[in-house]
């Protein structure tokens, strides 16, 4: 990873990180993630690699919603 990446991959990653690990997010786990910005996509790969079954992700200023909303 060049220089350049990683301090975007850190800020995408790194609040949902610590508040998957704070929640012990696992397989078992639906995840509903509100917003589709950098942080909420980071959001949802993190929740993906912790192995929860289902993340959604919504973007309200576009008016869509995952199906269960």
């Amino acid at each position: 990873m060049t220089y350049d990446l990683a301090p975007l991959s850190l800020c995408a990653l790194g609040p949902s990180f610590g508040a998957h690990e704070a929640m012990s997010v696992n397989a078992f786990d639906t995840v509903l993630i509100t917003g589709a910005g950098p942080v909420g996509l980071g959001a949802v790969v993190n929740a993906v690699h912790r192995g929860a079954k289902r993340s959604w992700s919504s973007r309200s200023h576009t008016g869509w919603t995952s199906p269960e909303c």
